[in-house]
């Protein structure tokens, strides 16, 4: 099982978190984090500040 996040430490933790609840609920294979980037990601702007559409 594959499992989107985003790469945020936040993000990360939560995403372990998850996969844990989903392990211990006995599946048998570990669900598996896959970062997921997008153009919002790599501006450090506020919102406000940008003037496009499609950022999330």
């Amino acid at each position: 099982m594959r499992m989107g996040t985003r790469g945020s430490r936040l993000a990360m933790a939560q995403a372990r978190w998850v996969a844990a609840r989903i392990a211990a609920g006995g599946r048998t294979s570990e669900p598996e984090p896959v970062v997921i980037r997008t153009r919002g990601d790599a501006d450090s702007r506020p919102l406000f500040a940008i003037d496009q559409k499609g950022i999330f």
